[in-house]
């Protein structure tokens, strides 16, 4: 057997995208109980004829592995969402106070030594994000929340202790929840 044959397994799982996955399900729907005058129109009244059984197991098959594919994309976004959330609350008393000025100053982005270890502690965990690279001569840099923790303090700013009558987004109460 020669192995330059075989496709590599990335090649094959791109052919099984959702996008081809869905289009391999509509046509199985379509030619299996769009009724027979209209296929016969479109053509297809033989196919049906003669194939019914592998429709069938194609749309099965498609119809599950979109399934799959779904199920597997919201259990990916529901893992991400709560080390999201236990990393916000496990937030030393430094880190808190540096995030607290972010919801107390109703900002997205503060001007912050890059040197400053409590700064890339924060860069580390996804929190923050440097927003620049241009600076002068002091070493300090525009440093953005990720909008997800952006969302997530102002929603609850006791994570940061914040109180929860502070003014958020714009002057409008943030949301308490």
């Amino acid at each position: 057997m020669n192995l330059l044959n075989i496709p590599k397994v990335g090649d094959l799982l791109k052919l099984l995208a959702p996008r081809v996955l869905f289009t391999v399900a509509l046509f199985c729907t379509v030619v299996l109980f769009v009724p027979a005058p209209v296929l016969s129109q479109l053509g297809l009244l033989p196919l049906r004829n003669s194939r019914r059984a592998e429709l069938g197991a194609g749309l099965i098959l498609t119809a599950g592995l979109l399934l799959a594919e779904g199920t597997s994309k919201m259990a990916k976004q529901w893992r991400q969402s709560a080390a999201r959330w236990r990393v916000l609350k496990r937030l030393t008393p430094q880190e808190q106070a540096l995030l607290r000025r972010y919801i107390e100053e109703d900002t997205g982005t503060l001007t912050l030594s890059f040197e400053n270890g409590v700064v890339n502690g924060l860069q580390a965990k996804g929190i923050l994000y440097r927003a620049s690279t241009i600076t002068d001569s002091s070493l300090e840099f525009p440093y953005n929340l990720q909008p997800w923790a952006r969302d997530r303090l102002f929603r609850r700013p006791a994570l940061v202790g914040a109180a929860k009558t502070s003014i958020g987004r714009k002057g409008r109460r943030a949301h308490r929840g």
